[in-house]
């Protein structure tokens, strides 16, 4: 019964969301876009912290990959999907390169190569101006998403799109986390010499991981320069990086439901403190570290194990 009612929570809560940008403004859409768009963000990163065991700090630069793809796709007239499908499929492939000359390192020195790679591709949008027009910014032309939706106005073909590409990604990663592969990826985050003492090959499955985890966040990337039509560089600076490592932390590293909240967390925050004006990023960041403390294990894991001690407690008497 719990279940059934479950499910209807989760379906009538995506007609809303599917319903949402035919009810509100601009502004209040534009919001929910970046929330979707850091969701997907967040459920990258939370593939790769909170269940590979990966502390990547370099994923701002799949991002920043993500949306130059994307952008310099669009301005050659391809549909959008098309655009966020070349992105992922740069992404992936990056991962893989990356992931493959990475992750036999250790500690400190994966953290300085994954930063490097993401500072060096920055630099490359900087100087590259021909293609990516350096600091002045790649504007994105507005095209068709295609599938059904060029009936609907940009900013809704763009909100619709990205509510269904958040879906699958949530579906997948949460079909991935029950399979077979996902259980050797946590035992990987758990313990990696006890998985590698049992026959498993940690660093094939975590580069599939590094992959996966690029291909999804360059499709995140592209969705932002949908949104918003313009590229910049600071796109693969560390500041993005920085960003999807909150929402984890924030939402709960390792749980499925993490990066949703992660990511209404962080963008509603964020927005909310907009008119204190030059004051709002040091109260953001006061109140961030304020959610850290108070949710060490993040907003879903502290509330999962604070549950558990009252049942515990219940049992009990």
């Amino acid at each position: 019964m719990k279940r059934t009612w479950t499910r209807i929570t989760i379906a009538v809560a995506l007609v809303l969301v599917v319903a949402f940008p035919f009810l509100t403004n601009a502004y209040i859409l534009g919001i929910a876009q970046a929330m979707l768009l850091y969701f997907i963000y967040a459920m990258a990163m939370n593939l790769l912290m909170g269940y590979t065991g990966i502390r990547s700090f370099g994923q701002a630069g799949f991002w920043g990959v993500g949306a130059y793809v994307t952008g310099l796709m669009m301005n050659m007239h391809q549909y959008g999907i098309l655009s966020l499908l070349g992105a992922m499929i740069i992404g992936a492939v990056l991962g893989l390169a990356v992931g493959m000359l990475s992750l036999r390192l250790q500690s400190v020195y994966f953290f300085i190569t994954t930063l490097g790679v993401s500072e060096m591709l920055r630099v490359i949008a900087i100087n590259w101006m021909p293609v990516t027009r350096g600091p002045m910014g790649l504007m994105v032309q507005p095209t068709s998403m295609g599938l059904f939706l060029g009936r609907f106005e940009y900013q809704t073909q763009v909100y619709l799109l990205s509510v269904l590409l958040a879906v699958l990604c949530f579906l997948g990663l949460r079909t991935l986390m029950r399979s077979h592969t996902g259980k050797i990826l946590m035992s990987i985050r758990d313990s990696e010499p006890l998985a590698d003492s049992v026959g498993v090959n940690p660093t094939a499955y975590k580069v599939f991981a590094f992959a996966t985890a690029g291909a999804i966040t360059a499709l995140s990337g592209g969705l932002n320069a949908m949104a918003y039509r313009i590229v910049v560089p600071d796109f693969l600076s560390m500041q993005y990086t920085t960003i999807g490592l909150l929402m984890v932390l924030i939402g709960g590293s390792g749980e499925l439901w993490g990066p949703l909240f992660g990511a209404l967390i962080y963008v509603g925050f964020n927005e909310g403190l907009r008119s204190i004006g030059e004051f709002r990023l040091v109260i953001f960041a006061l109140i961030m570290i304020l959610v850290v403390m108070l949710f060490p294990k993040g907003l879903i894991g502290t509330l999962k194990q604070q549950t558990n001690k009252i049942k515990q407690r219940k049992q009990q008497t």
